[in-house]
């Protein structure tokens, strides 16, 4: 696989390969790391970042051991205080409706507005879908209020592991935390029926990954680049890009704003 990595470097099907989220000295990992060609530049562009998962035990109903009783009372009573229901979708005729609902949040959420637009319900993301769907491995869910879609998981379940590849919620319902109240729903439904070994949270770490994630490890992007101008400036533009980021964060986290400004970028 590695060799035909670096053929299509080489022979400029493609000018960079990007790896977003690879386990940190896994064979994957070790093998990018190590590819050694003249032709081809091996690029972290970040430290690795923690990577958190859940590993349910057996009966998966007592993953729930790991919270105290007032937490658990804590979790119920902050989804009763919030009028909503929750549906399901694992079948191919479910890609649909599930794309619409989940484009409508993905338009408002603050992810859209950091990242890009992250479900399209495009023809080809409808293909993707209602192909894994197919294959029986779609699972996800849409938090509602009446009529009124508010919150999306966006999951693939395969061999035991369900991983999470999208979450988000419509920002007007904030103070209510309609992301954190379907997560909750979602793990009661993973704990009670069909039940994976392993959940991933993907790339990256957050305050609900640590609340309910029970295992840690350190992941991160590797990408193979091509090395002729074009792609080296490219690359070269985002590091400078990427380097003037981390200063002004360093220097927001110096005067005390930080935390202020990533409030107001994410409303």
């Amino acid at each position: 696989m590695i060799r035909e990595f670096v053929r299509i470097l080489r022979s400029g099907e493609e000018d960079v390969l990007f790896f977003r989220d690879i386990e940190v000295d896994s064979p994957l990992w070790n093998a990018l790391i190590g590819v050694d060609d003249r032709r081809v530049a091996v690029i972290r562009p970040s430290e690795s970042q923690v990577h958190r998962w859940i590993d349910f035990p057996s009966p998966a109903e007592d993953y729930w051991k790991k919270f105290s009783s007032k937490s658990r009372y804590n979790l119920r009573r902050q989804a009763k205080q919030f009028d909503h229901s929750v549906s399901f979708y694992s079948e191919r005729g479910d890609v649909g409706p599930f794309l619409e609902k989940a484009h409508l949040i993905s338009m408002k959420s603050w992810q859209t507005k950091r990242l890009g637009l992250r479900i399209k319900n495009s023809p080809e993301e409808r293909t993707y879908w209602e192909l894994v769907a197919s294959r029986g491995a779609m699972r996800s869910y849409v938090l509602e209020q009446g009529d009124v879609p508010v919150a999306f998981l966006l999951g693939v379940q395969w061999k035991g592991c369900f991983v999470v590849e999208e979450i988000g919620f419509d920002p007007a319902y904030r103070d209510s935390a309609p992301g954190s109240i379907l997560l909750f729903r979602v793990l009661e439904d993973l704990t009670s029926r069909s039940s994976p070994e392993l959940l991933d949270f993907g790339f990256g770490d957050n305050v609900y990954k640590q609340i309910y994630g029970n295992r840690a490890t350190q992941s991160g992007s590797i990408i193979l680049l091509r090395q002729s101008f074009l792609p080296m400036a490219v690359m070269k533009l985002e590091e400078t890009r990427r380097a003037l980021i981390d200063r002004v964060r360093a220097i927001s986290k110096r005067l005390g704003i930080f935390s202020h400004i990533k409030k107001i970028y994410k409303k």
